[in-house]
């Protein structure tokens, strides 16, 4: 997996953008009536989960200085946005850890899907990555020499996905305005990190 980013072209987008969206939508909670079946992105600074979320599946918090806390009770795929922190052995993760720091260390010992939100540093053969690394590039299309396997996260503001990019698995889109289109033919967990709109029926968002 190290060939992945290409330092001549490849530009990842930075933990500021995330905290940035993070921020704007700090306020909005998950309303009764999403009725959010698989996976679940939370972009909220300060809130905890709360146990009306009844949240199932796949959890991702965006939190900059909170720790995993043993009530919130978390199962399956949890994706931690924190600058400096390190992963506590009290946290006790399961299934999927995201790490977005700038450097991985050792003694995280990480299994599964590992995603990199770093600027201009490249994956090294010492991470000893397994699994689905994720891409935070800006206008940057997917190239054949990739070869990525597995799930690709794109977080584009303004492109679409092209047939080209021949994606399986799952596809993480975070666009401002864009409606998911039925050409897309997604297939598996799409997530959506919308500003201001809330999930349709329409969307038809269905988990792997």
């Amino acid at each position: 997996m190290e060939s992945v980013l290409d330092p001549s072209s490849r530009k990842v987008r930075t933990v500021d953008y995330a905290q940035e969206k993070a921020s704007e939508v700090s306020e909005r909670l998950l309303q009764p009536e999403d009725k959010l079946q698989g996976t679940v992105t939370l972009l909220r600074e300060e809130q905890e989960l709360q146990p009306e979320d009844k949240l199932q599946g796949t959890m991702t918090l965006l939190r900059e200085e909170q720790e995993l806390q043993p009530d919130n009770k978390l199962e399956g795929t949890v994706t931690l946005l924190r600058e400096a922190q390190k992963l506590q052995s009290e946290d006790k993760m399961q299934g999927t850890v995201t790490l977005l720091r700038e450097e991985l260390e050792p003694e995280d010992k990480l299994q599964g899907t590992v995603t990199l939100l770093r600027e201009e540093q490249e994956l090294q053969p010492e991470d000893n990555l397994q699994g689905t690394v994720t891409l935070l590039k800006e206008e940057q299309e997917l190239q054949p020499e990739d070869n990525l396997q597995g799930t690709v996260t794109l977080l584009k503001e303004e492109q679409e996905l092209q047939p080209e990019d021949r994606l399986q698995g799952t596809v993480t889109l975070l666009r401002e305005e864009q409606e998911l289109q039925p050409e897309e033919k997604l297939q598996g967990t799409v997530t959506l990190l919308k500003e201001e709109q809330e999930l349709q029926p329409k969307t038809i968002c269905r988990a792997q």
